[in-house]
């Protein structure tokens, strides 16, 4: 699904130009602090959901579904008018290159509205998860997805670049999208109905006390990259911007593929929990977390080695000497994909405060520090690249591992062991590619891009998966896998 994000951002920077292209993620990344707060709130909802259902108790599903809708549904029509007042606002907030003010605000609300209806049909994304279907969430997305990029290039092609065709896009793809995940989830489960005299208050504070440090906890996370992108904007212009966003999509990439890893483990830890298995919860955790960080090794270390390449190819040669700010960045975000694993765990035991108050409090000192940094040094966008690498290492690799320790009360090495596997497999593949490039210049083309990356991937997954899991590991991971793909996998690999 990221892939799609990818692909689109040369076309939009051919079609718009630099500057005026600077303003689609200024809109994306606003529209990630609408979705936050029904997001998060969803999240905790899960937990109360999942656990009623494996209980058999339908009254009760019934009464969370019901509080669940009335919440979120409250919940948005709360934001509408913050919504209204950003998008009016936003051509003289931002910086917005040759674009018009109607232009970029109408974009802004199409965007944002259809933010808040994605966010609204979270409330059927506990439902999935309770019937380990997450699968059917990730099919209607990519479908939304492709809806939405049909739209956008359709309407370029035919009418010209214009940044109200991008808005048109998102809201119409996301009432699909809302239709779609609606219609599947009553026939998933069709027990499951909206009875308004279940509603209940004190159920709905219940879960809203879990879902508000949630809330403030995926706040503190967007202090980072997003905030950065803004600060960049704000400081350094349009265009300048528009090359530190060509790193954050690339970031947003790599988050997005381990948070679809990390929604098909998520039920499990949630039956765990409802079963009262705290040790087999702690050992589905460090298992996903030794894969997921040997799996990602070897495409941050190609692409750190081969960031020129790939951006030349990808957006434009100008955009080449962006390559250092990408290996600066990606030092880290192994780290980042890997722990989160662990975001499932504050909100099942129902501790996500301390969570929250350390990622608030990391994530202010990034907005500051990045701001006197962009301010009185000459740095430029690798200032801020580096300002976020040190916040995200302090966070992922220090400060997570050891509250989640804390809170299942597990020994302080518990959850920074796994993060070991992948970072031993980061730096040899590394090692190895930047002494390969001395004598070796890979053609920038995709054929070669991609095809020397295929080869390479395969060849090191069957090695590093092999040598890198234990057997308990590969056990637990095969339990987990359809008894089609376990017949075609072979033993000694997983």
């Amino acid at each position: 699904m990221a892939l799609f994000g990818l692909m689109l951002v040369p076309f939009y920077i051919d079609r718009l130009g630099v500057a005026a292209y600077a303003v689609l993620p200024l809109a994306t990344t606003i529209t990630s602090y609408v979705l936050v707060v029904s997001d998060e709130i969803s999240n905790a909802f899960s937990r109360y959901l999942v656990i009623a259902i494996h209980g058999d108790d339908q009254k009760e599903a019934n009464k969370v579904f019901t509080t669940t809708l009335i919440g979120l549904g409250r919940a948005a029509i709360f934001i509408v008018p913050v919504v209204v007042l950003i998008s009016f606002i936003s051509p003289y907030a931002f910086q917005i290159g040759p674009s018009s003010a109607t232009s970029v605000q109408i974009m802004f609300l199409l965007i944002l509205l259809s933010a808040l209806l994605m966010s609204f049909s979270a409330c059927f994304n506990s439902i999935y998860t309770a019937f380990n279907k997450r699968y059917i969430v990730n099919t209607i997305r990519i479908a939304y997805l492709l809806l939405q990029v049909f739209m956008i290039v359709g309407s370029f092609l035919i009418f010209g670049p214009r940044l109200e065709f991008i808005g048109l896009a998102y809201i119409v793809s996301s009432a699909v999208f809302f239709v779609l995940m609606w219609v599947t989830s009553k026939k998933l489960c069709p027990a499951l109905k909206m009875e308004r005299h279940l509603h209940s208050k004190v159920l709905l504070k219940e879960m809203g006390g879990v879902g508000l440090w949630a809330v403030l906890n995926r706040v503190g996370l967007l202090l980072f990259i997003q905030a950065s992108l803004i600060l960049v904007n704000i400081f350094l212009g349009a265009e300048e911007q528009t090359r530190f966003a060509i790193v954050a999509t690339l970031i947003s990439m790599t988050n997005t593929a381990c948070i679809i890893i990390t929604t098909v483990i998520a039920p499990f830890l949630y039956l765990n929990f409802a079963k009262g298995n705290k040790i087999n919860l702690i050992k589905i955790s460090k298992t996903s977390m030794r894969f997921i960080g040997l799996v990602i090794a070897f495409p941050i270390a190609y692409l750190c080695v081969f960031a020129p390449q790939i951006l030349t190819v990808w957006v434009g040669e100008s955009f080449s000497d962006m390559s250092n700010v990408i290996t600066v960045m990606f030092s880290v975000q192994l780290a980042v994909c890997v722990v989160t694993v662990l975001e499932t765990i504050p909100v099942l035991y129902l501790r996500i405060r301390s969570v929250a108050m350390v990622t608030l409090s990391v994530g202010a000192l990034n907005i500051i520090i990045t701001a006197a940094v962009l301010i009185l040094s000459g740095l430029g966008t690798m200032g801020a690249a580096i300002v976020w690498t040190l916040a995200m290492l302090s966070l992922n690799v220090v400060l997570y591992p050891l509250i989640i320790a804390k809170m299942t009360e597990s020994a302080w090495t518990t959850f920074l062991r796994p993060l070991i596997p992948g970072h031993i497999a980061l730096v040899i593949c590394a090692a190895v590619g930047f002494a390969v490039v001395q004598f070796f210049a890979l053609p920038s083309t995709w054929l070669a891009v991609l095809g020397v990356f295929f080869v390479l991937y395969v060849i090191y997954l069957v090695i590093a998966l092999a040598i890198g899991l234990k057997r308990e590991d590969k056990d637990l991971i095969r339990g987990g896998l359809p008894e089609m793909v376990t017949k075609i996998i072979p033993r000694w690999l997983i």
